[in-house]
């Protein structure tokens, strides 16, 4: 590296100090992840395609113009402590250029449709053959393999949410249309997955020398964090409801109107029990025990109508 090229560099930190990350996505899913290893210390060059650039500078509202560029606070927000390049991999030399890259990095984390890099010729096996010890993450819609109609579609937040499951059990019930979680929910799981998986892959490289090709869906991130929700629906058969703010589980877990606006409360274990003092039900043990962990019993729905 030359002297100019190190001078760009910040001083070395965090527990990630001379990790190197390639990011070549777009959106959030997956340059996040390569912003949050960034945080701890790596070092991260996110490739951005020439002429266009990321597509998020300038999605949503602009808040700066700069050399022609436009920028967002989400863009801001998501790709700050990583250097930036383009690069054509659709070109002969652009391709040349990336297997040099990949051949000093120790992670390269991409997201696009299955199937994309090999159309470029940068399959798995060339990009493996050119870094043994790299660890690819594939980030998708819907994964590398599986059934031909999912592979080619591209998949966004919203996608995300409704394929994996959360958008069926999230917002007001029937006949209120489900709802996303904001913001961006299914992209900031996928984030946190994407990184995670990368990292547990680095640390199996470092101790044998050969690297992993992860793939990872968007749709199978969200469907991890369903809280349970689809072990109980094959354990009961009961397809769960949508309950707004509130928990089928148990109470208080929600959002309540008061005087001065709007107050969330969630009180679980002997804090409910606190609470039952406080608004003056002295009742007996059985009693708070059924209205806690039942919400749709008789305790339980007069316990949601005194708060």
């Amino acid at each position: 590296m030359s002297r100019r090229a190190e001078s760009l560099l910040p001083e070395q930190f965090g527990p990630l100090q001379g990790v190197r990350i390639l990011s070549t996505g777009t959106i959030v899913a997956q340059p996040f992840a390569a912003a949050l290893a960034a945080e701890m210390g790596a070092e991260v060059i996110q490739i951005e395609r020439p002429r266009f650039g990321d597509v998020t500078r300038g999605t949503g509202v602009v808040t700066k113009v700069k050399d022609g560029l436009r920028f967002n606070p989400l863009w801001l927000q998501d790709r700050r402590n990583t250097f930036h390049t383009t690069l054509d991999f659709t070109s002969r030399e652009g391709r040349e250029v990336f297997l040099r890259l990949i051949a000093g990095v120790d992670i390269w984390m991409e997201s696009s449709k299955a199937g994309t890099f090999t159309e470029w010729d940068l399959d798995d096996a060339t990009v493996l053959a050119a870094n043994p010890a790299i660890v690819i993450t594939h980030v998708s819609g819907y994964g590398q393999t599986g059934h031909p109609d999912y592979l080619n579609r591209a998949s966004y937040d919203p996608i995300g949410q409704a394929f994996g499951g959360t958008m069926a059990i999230t917002g007001s019930a029937d006949p209120e249309p489900p709802m996303t979680a904001r913001p961006l929910a299914a992209d900031y799981t996928t984030s946190q997955m994407c990184l995670w998986s990368s990292l547990a892959a680095y640390i199996h490289a470092q101790s044998t020398g050969k690297g992993q090709v992860i793939d990872l869906a968007q749709y199978e991130a969200v469907h991890k964090v369903m809280s349970g929700s689809m072990v109980e629906y094959f354990e009961t058969e009961i397809v769960p409801e949508r309950r707004g703010n509130q928990s089928g589980r148990s109470q208080p877990f929600g959002t309540y109107h008061a005087k001065d606006g709007w107050v969330a409360i969630a009180a679980l274990g002997t804090v409910f029990d606190r609470v039952c003092r406080v608004l003056g039900m002295d009742t007996t043990a059985a009693y708070r025990l059924e209205a806690r962990s039942n919400p749709e019993s008789i305790p339980g729905i007069e316990f949601d109508a005194i708060l």
